[in-house]
């Protein structure tokens, strides 16, 4: 019978996507992260001191681990971030930042992406050295900020100000932040929500390996200002009501430097939670449940953390890859997007499974995506779980077809085809090269047939069609 217990897998849970393993993230704190009513940490055993391993460990999280297992309003996103598979640090107010001293444990080669939450003091002279030369040499930088004028502590400076004293002048990375407080349209104001989407398909902070971001949902910005973007760097969401092509009024842009990445937003409320240990005011952010918060910045980290390639690297095509953001945009049997724990999925808490009811059935999953043309490499992948009541080791009685379909629906290639005699217990990565169809818009086409008798469970998770 269907969703019959299948002990021997619970635990595939704890599993992650290959683009995930063993990416650190670090968290700036250190840069008045807790001014005023700010408390931008993942955790502080002491207020206003983010120790550099959160406590509890987070060897501990689970896929139901709520963000209050952290005290800073910033946990919502460092928890998340390890059910996605990476690990976390903070850098305390004690810590130095360098790039390629060895005497230092925290040193930012280290780690695969800093993130620096809404500085409010400057950085020195040789603290931007360092982060430039990360950048330059393949790390990842998450720069958040905040409206113009937001000077916490009152020294004269606020964030900003830091990151475009960061990026210098002209800046590096072809973004500089307004940082005009008399200036309330494109400097102080708040749209929520701002879903005016870059329309371009490779985007991986919109089209990222968590997800696409719904129409109505967006950024939830409360206090933001905007970019000006030049040279390599990208917008990905403007303000709404201006264009989406325009090189001002970015509210979250991305840009290369050397074989690093950097992505910057306006608006440091689109990354905090209402939670904090030490009494200070914040609010739903990254995981408010009107907006898209949290998938944006999970793109972002992603993404981020697959530096090194420079402005030609890696974009993944596919929305909801990992389908825990609902259905959209895949097609499916009813009752195939699960989230039972009867088959685990290989990451997160839902994935696709097909068949498994032991009489005559079909069920299918099919999303359709555009290859950007002028690309070199497509590849598809994906994990896939069999798990099956019949015992013969020579007959295929269930079958799962892996295709590739045109706009229209006709089969163009059948890339596998699998059966109860590939069962397995646990998850294995499957790969298929789709060079053949750069530049054209196809279905990915998964269709699972069982017969009258004994199941066959085809379970499906963490999609990838990477570009490059």
């Amino acid at each position: 019978m269907k969703r019959a217990a299948i002990v021997a897998t619970l635990w595939l849970l704890a599993l992650v996507p290959a683009y995930a393993q063993q990416k650190s993230i670090l968290f700036d704190a250190k840069h008045a992260q807790t001014a005023g009513n700010a408390d931008w940490t993942l955790d502080e055993d002491s207020c206003g001191i983010a120790q550099r391993y959160p406590t509890p460990d987070q060897t501990g999280i689970t896929s139901s681990t709520a963000e209050t297992y952290w005290s800073g309003a910033f946990s919502a996103m460092g928890v998340d971030l390890v059910k996605k598979g990476f690990h976390v640090e903070s850098l305390p107010t004690t810590a130095r930042i360098s790039y390629g001293d060895t005497t230092n444990p925290q040193d930012l080669a280290n780690y695969n992406v800093f993130v620096i939450p809404e500085p409010n003091v400057a950085l020195t002279s040789a603290e931007i050295t360092a982060i430039r030369s990360f950048v330059q040499n393949g790390g990842g930088l998450f720069m958040i900020a905040d409206h113009a004028g937001a000077d916490r502590n009152n020294d004269g400076i606020d964030a900003p100000g830091v990151f475009n004293q960061l990026m210098g002048s002209p800046s590096v990375f072809g973004i500089v932040f307004n940082d005009n407080s008399a200036d309330r349209t494109l400097g102080w104001f708040d749209n929520h929500p701002d879903d005016n989407y870059t329309s371009d398909a490779a985007s991986p902070i919109i089209h990222g390996s968590f997800g696409v971001p719904a129409a109505g949902r967006g950024l939830g910005l409360f206090g933001s200002t905007t970019m000006t973007i030049s040279g390599s760097a990208k917008g990905h969401v403007w303000k709404t009501g201006l264009s989406n092509t325009s090189t001002s009024g970015v509210t979250f842009a991305t840009s290369t430097y050397g074989t690093g990445r950097v992505a910057a937003v306006g608006d440091s409320s689109t990354g905090e939670d209402a939670t904090n240990g030490c009494g200070h005011t914040t609010y739903l952010g990254y995981n408010d449940p009107s907006y898209d918060n949290g998938l944006i910045y999970a793109n972002a980290v992603a993404w981020l953390a697959g530096g090194g390639g420079g402005g030609g690297g890696t974009t993944q095509l596919l929305g909801n890859p990992g389908f825990e953001s609902g259905t959209a945009p895949w097609t499916a049997s009813t009752g195939v997007i699960d989230n039972s724990a009867s088959e685990a999925a290989h990451s997160g808490s839902w994935k696709a499974w097909m068949d498994g009811y032991g009489s005559a059935h079909t069920d299918s999953i099919v999303q359709t995506v555009a290859i950007p043309s002028g690309k070199t490499s497509a590849t598809l992948t994906f994990w896939l779980h069999i798990d099956t009541a019949e015992t013969t080791t020579t007959t295929a009685y269930d079958t799962l077809k892996v295709q590739i379909r045109n706009s229209s629906g006709t089969v163009l290639a059948t890339l596998a085809t699998y059966s109860n005699l590939n069962k397995n217990t646990g998850y294995a990565q499957k790969s298929f090269s789709l060079n053949a169809y750069i530049g054209q818009t196809v279905q990915v086409y998964l269709v699972g047939v069982e017969d009258g008798s004994l199941q066959t469970s085809f379970v499906v998770d963490d999609f990838a069609l990477n570009v490059n």
